[in-house]
């Protein structure tokens, strides 16, 4: 009986662990589309001249929205490791 009781209090905290980590990830992936947005006007206005860094930072990212976003979906689906 007490083992079933300490299986459940672990998947409460594992189902609150979950949602703060969806949530920090979603911050992070705001600001990483943020940062390129910004690096998309720094660029029209003229003020990034160097597309070599503009594609180099944008690349990077979109490699890192894409990373976040990966382990949004693995949290979401319940991914314990």
């Amino acid at each position: 009986m007490q083992d079933a009781r300490i299986h459940e209090v672990d998947v409460e905290a594992w189902r609150f662990k979950r949602i703060r980590i969806w949530k920090f990830l979603t911050i992070a992936l705001a600001s990483c589309d943020e940062t390129k947005e910004h690096l998309i006007i720094l660029s029209e206005t003229g003020a990034l001249k160097d597309n070599d860094i503009f594609n180099s930072f944008m690349r990077r990212y979109e490699e890192l929205g894409r990373k976040i976003h990966n382990l949004i979906k693995a949290v979401e689906s319940g991914h314990r490791s």
